[in-house]
């Protein structure tokens, strides 16, 4: 198993990228070479270099080697739509070997690399393939990233099984409030840790602003690693 991590979540728009960015700050701060991948992305922004997503830009930021944007993010794709969707809407097939060949560059000028995934669990990626497909193939433990929202009981039961039956390990959750009126967020969260047999690692406060320096020090990091 590579030396890493790949960051899911139980829904999109839940904090994969404020935790993934975390969490390279964090690993930094032990003095690691830390690099970042995000095989696809959705929802971006022409520029002179190409397509760019802000989740891409935040964790080519955080990354300890300077690496061409292609390189961390080799499928970008300017609706935010599902992914293969927006794929088929330009004539481009995903391919897993060209994420995999990629990923293994990134390997090769890093002690961990932390890799952020699309959407949800099992996103579609073209027409036979999803997420879970890509996951066979980088061989990194996973952790998941459950929004304390109404709802995020069913939404983490079904995801956390869903990496069991693809058998892929779950190594750790994170507990991230994303709703500030949510009711009962702490009985959410013990239901949810007492059905777990992974370690919940960080709970993050509801943030308007997400901040790294804030949310980096919450990581209970030694549980991972």
């Amino acid at each position: 198993m590579n030396k890493g991590y790949f960051i899911t979540g139980t829904d999109t728009n839940i904090g994969k990228t404020e935790f993934a960015v975390a969490l390279m700050r964090a690993i930094q701060e032990r003095g690691h070479i830390v690099n970042a991948m995000k095989p696809i992305s959705a929802g971006c922004t022409p520029s002179k270099e190409g397509l760019l997503n802000d989740d891409v830009i935040r964790l080519q930021s955080q990354s300890s080697t300077e690496m061409e944007t292609s390189i961390i993010n080799p499928y970008a794709f300017e609706p935010a739509i599902a992914p293969h969707i927006a794929a088929q809407e330009v004539g481009i097939e995903v391919k897993i070997s060209h994420i995999k060949s990629n990923f293994d560059r990134i390997v090769s000028n890093s002690d961990y690399v932390v890799v952020e995934g699309v959407g949800g669990w099992c996103v579609p990626i073209n027409k036979f393939q999803t997420t879970v497909d890509i996951l066979h193939q980088l061989h990194l433990p996973i952790i998941m990233v459950v929004g304390i929202k109404l709802g995020c009981i069913n939404h983490a039961m079904i995801t956390y099984q869903a990496i069991k039956a693809a058998r892929l390990k779950c190594i750790a959750w994170v507990a991230n409030i994303i709703d500030p009126n949510m009711q009962r967020a702490k009985q959410n969260y013990h239901a949810i840790h007492e059905r777990l047999d992974c370690p919940c690692i960080a709970t993050i406060p509801y943030m308007s602003t997400p901040k790294t320096e804030e949310i980096y020090r919450l990581i209970e990091l030694d549980q991972i690693i």
